[in-house]
């Protein structure tokens, strides 16, 4: 793709900040954001959704920034946060991250090279810190997985995965799709079903920015409660999509995922060689982000994640309430 000849290249960007209860992670991000190369037009906000933690960050803000407090008239949420963070600013591109990553010094203007007149959504790589143990391994690994089935999907005209951690679209087009105003009651979606909306208005304008230096490296969750949660949490957006060509693609994922449970008994070879094909492929994306992806951690991970599936989908149907960041998810 050259984008050399877009104008809107020159067009300035606006990085979001939404954080809630981040006190012992968002200053690595901050730091993270004073590096950044950054035009004199170009603008960072953050915004703090009701923290409970007695944040304080005057004495740490970077050049060009500036920190909101959501207030009662605002509401709360992480949407309604990035919204009052775009309404703060005029710059036609959007660049959103969580307070939990850390990224290079190139990051926000390698996602704003990506962007032209074709496509109005940028997909950047995320992926897990590097693993020290069995539950950061797992959140290591599945975010290799994750990454790997963004990029295709998205190559292929079919995105079904994205995440607001490393998210760039333009504000003339999440105007044109009303923003997030057909799911603002919903807790998560700030991300999937704002990509969904968009796709469905622009097709063939959501892009997966596949370079090295765009990507963003998030904090995994260090017990099994909070992953349960988080994922509970990522599993509920599904309830809410529309479209039947991401529907049937994801249902062939999922199929995928436990057909060598199903030929286990009546091809048993063609279950064991399946871990190895897709292997292959993975290891190529694992190599390109500079990630050790050894074949005993991919079988352990290959039988065994296709259980915690299954749990979590059936988590996310029960009527059960969960809390994230210390306040109640609404599904």
């Amino acid at each position: 793709m050259n984008t050399t000849s877009s104008p809107l290249l020159q067009n300035d960007l606006l990085i979001v900040l939404p954080f809630r209860n981040e006190k012992e992670r968002i200053f690595k991000t901050i730091e993270c954001l004073k590096n950044q190369k950054l035009n004199d037009n170009d603008r960072i906000v953050l915004v703090d959704d009701n923290s409970t933690d007695n944040i304080s960050l005057d004495s740490n803000l970077p050049k060009n920034s500036k920190a909101i407090q959501l207030t009662e008239k605002d509401g709360f949420g992480k949407k309604k946060a990035i919204q009052i963070g775009i309404k703060s600013g005029k710059q036609e591109l959007i660049l959103t991250t969580d307070a939990d990553c850390i990224f290079s010094e190139n990051w926000s203007e390698k996602m704003r090279l990506s962007v032209n007149h074709e496509y109005q959504l940028i997909i950047g790589p995320l992926l897990n810190e590097k693993s020290h143990n069995l539950i950061t391994s797992l959140q290591e690994i599945e975010s290799i997985v994750l990454l790997h089935i963004a990029k295709l999907s998205a190559h292929f005209k079919s995105p079904i995965i994205c995440w607001g951690a490393n998210l760039l679209f333009t504000r003339k087009t999440f105007e044109a799709v009303n923003g997030y105003e057909s799911h603002i009651k919903k807790s998560s979606g700030d991300d999937v079903l704002l990509m969904h909306a968009i796709f469905k208005k622009f097709p063939d304008s959501v892009l997966f920015n596949n370079d090295y230096e765009a990507l963003v490296i998030t904090k995994s969750e260090t017990n099994w409660k909070s992953y349960f949660n988080q994922r509970i949490r990522w599993a509920s957006k599904s309830a809410h999509l529309r479209s039947l060509k991401g529907f049937l693609l994801t249902s062939t994922l999922l199929a995928l995922l436990f057909l060598p449970y199903i030929i286990l008994m009546k091809l048993w070879f063609v279950a064991v060689l399946i871990p190895f094909v897709e292997y292959y492929f993975l290891l190529k994306t694992a190599h390109f982000y500079r990630r050790n992806f050894y074949i005993g951690e991919w079988f352990f991970f290959r039988w065994a994640y296709p259980t915690l599936v299954f749990t979590i989908v059936a988590l996310s149907i029960l009527p059960i309430k969960i809390k994230w960041k210390g306040r109640e998810i609404n599904y």
